[in-house]
């Protein structure tokens, strides 16, 4: 039988919200395995795994998933779907910061599209977060292009990933909403900052041609985003 105390202690629900999740599950009267089998779906894992480690067909699973009401997640590579529950590294920092500025988040799917110069930077998100996932290079032809662009794109599809995300404030449709994420770690600020500097920021060098100055060098960065996005890079 289901501990619904646990239940209620790791998601922080009411005991009641936790009591009545475990009976839509059918997880009252259940043997362990049974509710492993049904934890480590819901965190990613896949089918094929889970069958061979607890030796049951895949039909087998997929019925004890479908008889509890679970959706059949159609996702065929597997990842660390909980790169972004804790952001305590530069790296998550950073690919939190870039994900903000070229991130796509919609139907519970992360994307990103880059120029193919870029891919590399895809190709280390997709390392770090240990993805099967392949990055797909595609040609896209746009009207101010001369011949095909070349695009690299990312995605991953993930509830839970995509949860977590939108907890720090990368949701859809956030180009004209988002805001600086405060509750990230002091000293990983400047990280996530960078990354979101690579996405929607630059960087210039110029030598003066005229005035008092002339023939000296400048350099200057502009980042682009909501009024209250820049003020909190400002802060």
């Amino acid at each position: 039988m289901v501990d619904v105390h646990l239940l209620e202690e790791k998601y922080n629900v009411s005991y009641s919200t936790a009591n009545r999740a475990a009976k839509k599950l059918g997880l009252y009267h259940t043997k362990q395995h049974i509710i492993d089998i049904i934890k480590r779906y819901l965190n990613g894992e896949k089918v094929k795994d889970l069958k061979e480690e607890y030796k049951m067909s895949q039909a087998n699973i997929n019925a004890l998933l479908r008889r509890r009401g679970i959706s059949k997640r159609y996702n065929q590579y597997s990842a660390d779907f909980n790169y972004f529950s804790i952001i305590n590294t530069e790296e998550k920092a950073y690919f939190l910061g870039f994900l903000f500025a070229d991130g796509n988040i919609s139907r519970n799917t992360m994307k990103i599209a880059l120029s193919s110069t870029d891919k590399e930077i895809l190709y280390k998100l997709k390392e770090c977060m240990n993805a099967e996932h392949p990055v797909h290079l595609i040609k896209v032809k746009e009207d101010h292009f001369v011949g095909n662009r070349e695009v690299a794109l990312f995605e991953v599809t993930s509830a839970k990933l995509v949860k977590d995300l939108e907890r720090f404030g990368c949701v859809p449709q956030k180009t004209f909403i988002v805001k600086y994420p405060t509750t990230l770690p002091l000293h990983l600020q400047k990280h996530f900052i960078r990354g979101y500097m690579d996405g929607d920021g630059s960087f210039s060098y110029y030598v003066l041609k005229n005035g008092k100055e002339k023939g000296q060098e400048k350099y200057s960065i502009s980042i682009c985003g909501t009024k209250e996005m820049l003020e909190g890079i400002r802060h």
